[in-house]
């Protein structure tokens, strides 16, 4: 996250704050679904070992499952 926030020019503390203070994001952040869509935004704003990373994730949570 702090690598996309870094590229898109957003505050890191911000982000976290209101991505753990707002319940209908922070309890659902750590699940599979948001991670793709972190690898996807990650992508496309020029992070591709950042999306990488998310892939790699994903795969592993689905291999687990």
């Amino acid at each position: 996250m702090s690598a996309l926030c870094e590229v898109t020019g957003a505050n890191v503390n911000q982000v976290s704050y209101a991505v753990g203070t707002n319940i209908n994001i922070g309890l659902q952040f750590k699940i599979l679904l948001p991670k793709r869509y972190i690898g996807y935004i990650c992508e496309c704003n020029g992070l591709p070992e950042v999306a990488e990373y998310c892939k790699q994730k994903v795969q592993m949570i689905y291999d687990f499952n």
